[in-house]
């Protein structure tokens, strides 16, 4: 009206818009202008933004820190009433006579017996209620007793670290930051961990809505609360999402199965007595004389794995922790050193250096997989628990570059055979002849010096270790720095029958990739064909270039 009035009317048109309605109850939802409490936030982020610029509190990623000061700069005033059936209600009070004229406004744990302007009797509290993270962040402080100053708090605050997700840093972290400071004059904890989001398999995340979740009770039911566990943070990146499938607990699962099995296996061939298990933890006080090779070389293993677990565990770089112990347990405890050790058989300490790696191993997993570590903990030392056990330390007496060295080059000479083996289809169960050729004096000592192990683990039954030697006759070859591998194939195959196999197999290899490359070459096919259709011949086609890279590798290391 004002406007027709004033001659600034244009036009007025019907407008179809989306009406905002209560998601409970149907509602039309309107704008409505109302009075709110504010808390002034300036002053307060003041103090927050130094602790975090101080380092005092890290964030983990530290690409966190940046959006958390980004706000924190450029922070507004707090909105912390809200107009809802449930809550804490505002401590304000008002009073009736005198809250007309502007004042009667009371500030009050308790609700007061007059107004202590007017002395009026008739006071009503405000019908808000707080914000949820109103009384959040005030959760460090308020769950110890705070603003009382009990034994708790003082135990207990500040705590060390926040496990949190992003979503939440401005909502809560920076909240929670602010008040410990205005409250306490100490930060509430020093490290925050900000972690991924949950997704399925295909990226969504979870809801019930789309029906699409993990229900952790499954899974312990199915695989062990351990299985869960372990599965979960071996798969997570730092601060990254995590994609999970029920499939993908399957790694926690053969994991456990693997500790429990490898320490069955252990107790059966080297049973143990409890003083001989307090002779095992005096390993931590440097008994390194009369060591077999195989015992200094797990020890160095188990050291670096120690300190590598450590130092990833204290950055929040779980992932790589649980990764760094797969490694030690599986590949070199289980895959390897149990397996060298059969050659020392006798030795007087295998006894005591492999329970003292194996109680190390169950230390580093506890705080991942706390269930199974506590029971194989307690068939070791009945009646004690892994709990009270101290952290397992790096040290550098145990470190072993040489040695590591060493078994590195003699682990990729007993691949390299039984590569060999697998891939001209020789059972294990068959015993071969192997000569090695080297181009080195040290080497061929440091290969003769290994030589029973490797005996033992690729079932030689004459193996010749020499520098220079000729290439036999009938016989398969595989090159490494500084020696050449040959098996001899004579009564194990037949390698003119190979050579054909392999020959006829490359040349129905090139007739396939020329057939793929002439379509996918083709403009036409290029432009009518499917892109779905493509992608799989193109897919098809680098399959086909790897098996053809194969099959030459194969045709090439066939000496006659």
């Amino acid at each position: 009206q004002n406007l027709e009035e004033a001659a600034l009317f244009v036009e007025k048109k019907p407008h179809r818009h989306a009406v905002g309605r209560c998601y409970r109850c149907e509602t039309i939802v309107e704008p409505y202008i109302s009075n709110q409490w504010f808390v002034k936030m300036e002053p307060l982020a003041r103090a927050a933004i130094k602790v975090v610029e101080e380092g005092k509190i890290k964030f983990y990623p530290d690409r966190w820190t940046k959006v958390y000061l980004n706000w924190m700069n450029n922070i507004r005033d707090w909105c912390i009433s809200r107009q809802i059936w449930w809550g804490h209600r505002i401590p304000v009070y008002y009073c009736k006579n005198c809250h007309v004229a502007g004042k009667g406004v009371i500030v009050s744990e308790n609700k007061p017996q007059s107004c202590p302007e007017c002395g009026g009797t008739e006071i009503s509290q405000d019908p808000d209620v707080l914000d949820t993270w109103f009384s959040s962040w005030l959760w460090p402080i308020s769950t110890l007793g705070w603003p009382d100053q009990t034994e708790d708090l003082k135990t207990f605050y500040p705590t060390q670290t926040l496990s949190t997700a992003a979503e939440i840093i401005f909502f809560w972290v920076a909240r929670m930051v602010m008040s410990g400071l205005e409250f306490t004059g100490e930060i509430p904890f020093s490290d925050v961990y900000i972690h991924g989001t949950v997704r399925d398999d295909h990226g969504r995340k979870m809801s019930k809505s789309l029906g699409n979740t993990v229900d952790p009770l499954h899974i312990i039911k199915k695989y062990s609360a351990d299985a869960l566990r372990f599965s979960m943070m071996a798969i997570c990146a730092q601060g990254q999402d995590v994609y999970i499938s029920e499939e993908k607990f399957e790694l926690g699962r053969n994991f456990c199965n693997k500790l429990w099995n490898a320490t069955r296996f252990t107790f059966m061939t080297m049973p143990i007595e409890k003083d001989e298990i307090q002779q095992a933890f005096q390993m931590e006080k440097h008994e390194l004389k009369d060591l077999a090779d195989t015992h200094k070389w797990i020890l160095s293993k188990l050291d670096r794995a120690v300190e590598e677990i450590t130092k990833n565990l204290d950055a929040f770089r779980i992932g790589e922790a649980v990764q760094s112990l797969h490694e030690l347990f599986w590949h070199h405890f289980c895959d390897w050193y149990l397996e060298l050790i059969k050659v020392d058989r006798d030795h007087p300490r295998n006894k005591e250096v492999t329970y003292y790696v194996l109680t190390q191993i169950l230390k580093l997993l506890h705080p991942i997989a706390p269930f199974i570590t506590e029971e194989i903990w307690n068939k070791i030392l009945p009646g004690t628990s892994i709990m009270n056990q101290p952290w397992p330390k790096a040290d550098t007496c145990y470190r072993n570059p040489a040695i590591e060295e060493e078994f590195d080059l003699v682990q990729e000479v007993i691949r390299h055979i039984r590569n060999i083996r697998k891939d001209k289809g020789v059972a294990p169960s068959k015993s071969i002849r192997v000569l090695i050729s080297t181009s080195k004096t040290s080497v061929t000592e440091l290969i003769k010096r290994y030589e029973p192990y490797i005996v033992h683990l690729t079932k030689i039954e004459d193996l010749s270790i020499g520098e220079n030697l000729e290439k036999p006759k009938d016989s398969v070859a595989s090159v490494m720095k500084d020696l050449v591998i040959y098996v001899l194939m004579e009564g194990l195959i037949d390698l003119e029958k190979e050579k054909k196999r392999l020959t006829r197999q490359l040349q129905d290899l090139d007739r396939l990739i020329k057939q793929g490359s002439g379509k996918l070459e083709n403009k036409e096919f290029l432009q009518k064909a499917p892109q779905d259709v493509i992608k799989r011949m193109r897919d098809r086609l680098t399959e086909l270039h790897e098996q053809q890279k194969k099959v030459e590798e194969g045709l090439k290391i066939l000496v006659t």
